[in-house]
């Protein structure tokens, strides 16, 4: 039996940096979605292909 190695990261907003309360892992992809940042107020695209957050528009 063969285990995948995954790995788990914090979304983070592009405009003031912190960590968001999402997780994502190196195998996820995504786009199409949009947060609102639970410190600057500011709402953003989540972009993650093969588990990397791209940069995002604002």
């Amino acid at each position: 039996m063969f285990k995948i190695a995954i790995k788990k990261s914090w979304l983070h907003c592009p405009e003031c940096g912190k960590e968001q309360k999402i997780l994502i892992t190196n195998t996820a992809n995504c786009s199409g979605v949009f947060l609102k940042c639970k410190y600057c107020k500011k709402e953003f695209e989540v972009i993650v292909a093969d588990g990397v957050q791209s940069d995002l528009q604002v």
